[in-house]
């Protein structure tokens, strides 16, 4: 027998959907959607098109609405606002493309490699761009002024963009970077006297030394010891660019000097390049501080040099590597027009002003001295982070790598014999590398490398 409920609880399920009212125009209340469903509108699947009913006609809600007209004083306002939304997203999405590639560049750019990869590619360029514009633009003085120019003006453009801030520079200061860009112009000076006084393989063999010169310097001046493996790597390096460069070896009395002592000086700028954006060392007790320091040298040029760099030992500028580059460019212009002037390569360059070709020629000597500005940049930073050997053994790995383009762009012959000294050039660069990688985690001992 089924249970028996009362009356007053007795209720009949039913689902009521309300609909909501429809104010249209100027119709009134009772001109309102009907609860019942509109009979199905083909139009109405096809189109997804909601109907509205209003007494006996059955058309679409928006025909209801005046279709919009585009008047011809908002276009322009349409156009410009167009635009601006999408120059925004470009913004946006560009930003945030820029912000990726700086991140990931800021965290391969802690590392050593990347900055003597990015000289080794920036200064080969730049040497093959180089033997191509001079063949047209004889001018070294003045081109290398156009270098000073370029890198004044790309350091200050980026201090003015606030990417470095510049230090506040005192009296000595000012004698420290004067006596450094006059050994670096000089450096310039004597390299392309002494190239017109000796034949290139020879040039290049003394210029191999340089790694031995700033070994000796940095002993000598800085206290700077090195282990075995760095010298014997050091000596396959050079005796491989003497193998690569074996040929006509002619010299004079007058070359082979210049040549020596524009090897000399090529030392001396990597040290000094160094050690003015580093800190200076913790000095040594009195009693631990080696003799050298104060032998007197009885010719009065060299000992006045000789105090100029004993001074700097205990004076570091530490600048940053674009302070260092914009105030280096500033000197560097003024001597180098100087030196221009003085060999005549101006009224050179200004009689060829008339010549047709002239823009042509401007534009190429415009991107080589961008491309010189930012293989400076990067070679002070490169300076810095890895020292004076390792930029001097990476100069003569350079060296091997411009003459095997050479031999590809040039058609130039190579012997058996210079093949096996680019090899050993080659093998005694990794192996010195190698070295450095050791040597900065604690895998070798018995010598520091320059820094």
């Amino acid at each position: 027998m089924s249970p028996q409920f009362p009356a007053h609880r007795t209720t009949k399920l039913s689902f009521y959907r309300p609909q909501p009212t429809c104010f249209i125009g100027r119709f009134s209340k009772t001109d309102v959607i009907p609860t019942a469903s509109p009979p199905v509108d083909p139009l109405y699947t096809t189109r997804s098109r909601p109907k509205v009913t209003i007494g006996n006609h059955s058309k679409a809600r928006h025909d209801f609405l005046p279709l919009p007209v585009l008047s011809s004083s908002s276009r322009p306002h349409l156009c410009a606002n167009l635009a601006l939304g999408l120059q925004k997203r470009f913004q946006r999405s560009s930003a945030l493309l820029f912000g990726l590639i700086r991140s990931e560049v800021a965290g391969v750019s802690d590392y050593q490699a990347f900055w003597l990869i990015l000289y080794f590619i920036l200064n080969l360029v730049l040497t093959l761009y180089n033997k191509v514009l001079l063949v047209s633009f004889p001018y070294p003085y003045t081109l290398t002024a156009v270098h000073a120019f370029f890198g004044l003006a790309g350091g200050t453009s980026l201090q003015l963009r606030n990417v470095y801030q510049p230090k506040s520079l005192w009296g000595l200061d000012y004698v420290v970077l004067v006596a450094f860009s006059i050994l670096y112009s000089v450096n310039i000076a004597v390299s392309n006297a002494s190239l017109g006084l000796v034949t290139v393989p020879f040039h290049q063999i003394v210029r191999a030394a340089t790694p031995f010169f700033t070994t000796l310097f940095s002993w000598y001046l800085f206290n700077t010891r090195f282990n075995r493996y760095q010298i014997s790597s050091i000596a396959i390096v050079v005796f491989g660019v003497g193998l690569s460069t074996y040929g006509d070896y002619y010299f004079t009395t007058w070359g082979f000097t210049l040549t020596l002592v524009g090897t000399v000086l090529a030392a001396l700028k990597t040290i000094m390049t160094h050690k003015i954006q580093t800190a200076a060392l913790v000095t040594q007790p009195k009693e631990a501080q080696p003799k050298s320091y104060c032998i007197h040298i009885p010719i009065r040029p060299v000992a006045i040099f000789s105090a100029l760099l004993f001074r700097f030992r205990r004076h570091r500028l530490q600048l940053h590597p674009l302070d260092l580059l914009t105030h280096l460019s500033r000197l560097a212009l003024v001597q180098c027009v100087a030196y221009a002037y003085f060999f005549g390569e101006i009224s050179l360059v200004l009689g060829r002003s008339s010549h047709s070709g002239v823009l042509w020629q401007i534009i190429l000597i415009s991107g080589n001295g961008i491309i010189a500005c930012v293989l400076n940049i990067v070679s002070f930073e490169a300076n810095r982070r890895s020292g004076a050997l390792s930029m001097g053994v990476a100069a003569n790995v350079k060296q091997i790598l411009t003459m095997l383009c050479a031999v590809w762009f040039f058609h130039l012959n190579v012997t058996s014999l210079n093949v096996l000294g680019i090899m050993l050039t080659l093998l005694g660069g990794g192996w010195y590398t190698m070295i450095e990688y050791h040597a900065k985690h604690g895998y070798l001992c018995g010598g520091n490398s320059v820094h």
